[in-house]
């Protein structure tokens, strides 16, 4: 198959709400589309993706992938695609809540010239939805009106009629099913049964629950099981489980517990493998609710337990309201009194933060038209002053305003300098104290490697010695033995010691010099999982300075451990060289990574600063996740 016909079946079963099948077509297609740079099938390829995960609620990911369409439109430089990017974009940001962004978006979609019609109709419907969500129905109503007129002008029913259902989904939303029906009736007048069946069996669901509203409870049962057959006839299994969820709840009205938890079972069923969060949570509820009805408690727990779950990783406040309110239900049916309290103030709160957020929107809108209007009058009284002035009067605060400013601006100067030149000796003071507890804590190890070194460890052979002379006079076999285990734990003893003093201070630094002693840190440095550990050296001189040296090798000491801790790398390259007046040290590895920019520093990175800073080094770290770490240390020697 090619990059068009892989699109095409994405699409096809898009429309059949098979997104896993959907999704597995259009990453092929992106495939073959980024192999011949086909851009137009990239396009489309993304524009897809970004729709099966909005349609799953997976938001954030949706905007990303239609963001990644936009840059291709960008660089195909083509309006349309650019505005049909723009309005999935949209989309994203007004599911989201961020209705003012996507606003803005869709009316810069809308003021392209030369937009296409059918964009254009979108663009508009889009606008209507966005202010439905808003719950501003009048101005929803305007936009979808002008989505309506350019479908009519077109002859395209279909679109006529989609706008139509959601003009009648408004009326629904402000309780006025009647009207709402009207609207629904008039939208399935318009289509052909042999082409748009998959509409048709919609509209005719949303007609069922205007019914439903109206308490018609014999039409709307009707309806929906006739919309429910046509929709498993035409394998559509988001329209299935909505058609069964709105059954169900008709159920649920006549008091049909049973029949309803039968039907949203099977709603279940099509959520689990269509992975659509809110319509999954919605339906967990509804199974709770039968299921406290008819006191199965424990299940009931379970279906909240699972919708709780998902509700609080999506943070979907409005669903949290509905698991809190039948919580409190459950927990007063079953007689746990001091629970159900606890969940109905639960209850309570999350709608007193759904009404907090969205009176804080609507402040924040009017606060906005109010500074606007307060800005114009302030502008227009200081024009009128300005008109009836005399020319010296300007000159007079003109000249007080600039005396103003600059007295001002020179405090402001010089109180900036100040605080400036306290910031800088207290971090000098504080960088001070750093370096003095570095140079403290070396000398502390130096002088107890050499006591372990020069005191324990001739201690411990004489002790050896002494007791091979017990031996040679005793001629117990038992207490010759015991002398013998003594010497063996003795010389351990030692090895130990020797190790510790070695690590504290190792001889060959102070012996042989910086070189060397990395090289030998490296060839016994344990290894777990056969690492391997290179090192490289050009230097001209044998020695350098003793704190130079001391401190290098312990960042080095400190930068292979953090490697053997956390990267696990398969191999570490050390490498020290002499560039003129500088010793530069680095360390890199191919293990794990990180991102310096969001890493929090912790005790071992502060010790290396603290290090450098007492012999005037800097470091450079340079990682990606998963792309390794090397680290750079320069030092002058001048």
């Amino acid at each position: 198959m090619n990059a068009k016909e892989c699109n095409d079946s994405a699409q096809y079963y898009y429309d059949h709400s098979q997104f896993d099948k959907a999704w597995k077509m259009a990453v092929q297609a992106k495939s073959i589309g980024e192999r011949l740079e086909l851009q137009e099938e990239l396009f489309r390829s993304y524009s897809l993706m970004g729709s099966i995960e909005f349609r799953r609620g997976w938001l954030r990911k949706a905007q990303q992938l239609h963001k990644k369409g936009l840059a291709i439109a960008d660089d195909l430089d083509n309006a349309n695609l650019q505005a049909k990017a723009l309005s999935n974009i949209a989309s994203d940001l007004s599911k989201l809540g961020e209705y003012d962004s996507a606003e803005q978006i869709l009316m810069q979609i809308v003021n392209i010239p030369e937009l296409e019609d059918d964009m254009l109709l979108i663009a508009y419907g889009r606008l209507g939805v966005n202010f439905k969500r808003r719950q501003l129905n009048g101005q929803a109503i305007e936009y979808y009106i002008r989505s309506l007129t350019i479908s009519e002008k077109r002859h395209d029913s279909l679109s006529s009629a989609r706008t139509l259902a959601n003009i009648g989904n408004i009326y629904i939303e402000q309780k006025e099913p009647a009207r709402a029906l009207e609207y629904y009736q008039k939208a399935l007048l318009l289509l052909d049964s042999s082409k748009h069946a998959m509409t048709i069996s919609g509209i005719s669901v949303f007609a069922g629950d205007a019914y439903l509203a109206m308490r018609n409870y014999d039409q709307a049962e009707k309806i929906l099981k006739r919309s429910l057959a046509i929709i498993k006839r035409l394998n559509l299994p988001d329209s299935e489980s909505y058609a069964c969820e709105s059954l169900g709840i008709l159920y649920l009205e006549q008091g049909k517990v049973h029949e309803a938890m039968k039907i949203f079972n099977e709603a279940l069923l099509i959520q689990r493998k269509l992975n659509m969060w809110d319509q999954l949570e919605s339906i967990l509820m509804q199974l709770a609710d039968c299921n406290v009805r008819l006191k199965n408690f424990r299940l009931a727990e379970v279906f909240l337990n699972e919708s709780q779950q998902i509700a609080e990783s999506h943070h979907h406040i409005i669903g949290l309201q509905s698991i809190y309110r039948l919580r409190t239900a459950l927990d007063s049916t079953r007689g746990d009194f001091r629970s159900a309290l606890n969940y109905f103030q639960k209850f309570v709160q999350s709608k007193d933060s759904l009404f907090t957020l969205e009176k804080a929107k609507m402040t924040e809108e009017v606060n906005k038209k109010f500074e606007a209007d307060k800005k114009a009058k302030i502008i227009d009284e200081q024009k009128h002053i300005i008109d009836q002035q005399r020319s010296k009067e300007q000159l007079f605060i003109i000249v007080l305003i600039l005396v103003t400013i600059s007295g001002c601006i020179i405090y402001l100067v010089a109180r900036r300098r100040t605080r400036l030149k306290e910031t800088i000796v207290q971090e000098q003071q504080q960088k001070q104290k750093l370096v003095a507890i570095v140079i403290a804590q070396e000398r502390i190890q130096q002088k107890i490697a050499r006591d372990l070194h020069d005191s324990f460890v001739q201690v411990l052979g004489a002790a050896k010695i002494n007791l091979e002379s017990v031996k040679m006079l005793s001629t117990s076999p038992e207490f010759v033995t015991k002398i013998a285990e003594t010497t063996t734990i003795i010389d351990r003893a030692c090895q130990d010691a020797r190790t510790i003093a070695h690590q504290l201070l190792p001889y060959s630094l102070e012996k042989h010099g910086l070189a060397m002693a990395l090289q030998e840190l490296l060839e016994k440095h344990p290894r777990k999982n056969g690492e391997q550990f290179i090192f490289k050296q050009e230097t001209t001189s044998l020695r350098f300075q003793s704190d130079i040296e001391v401190n290098l090798y312990r960042i080095a000491q400190e930068l292979i451990n953090n490697i053997f801790k956390h990267a696990h790398a398969n191999q570490v390259h050390v490498y020290l060289a002499q560039q003129s007046n500088h010793l530069l040290m680095s360390v890199n590895d191919d293990g794990a990574g990180f991102d310096p920019k969001t890493a929090e520093p912790g005790a071992g990175l502060l010790n290396i600063r603290s290090r450098l800073q007492s012999i005037r080094g800097t470091m450079r770290i340079e990682s990606k996740p998963g792309e390794g770490t090397t680290t750079i240390i320069q030092i002058p020697l001048t």
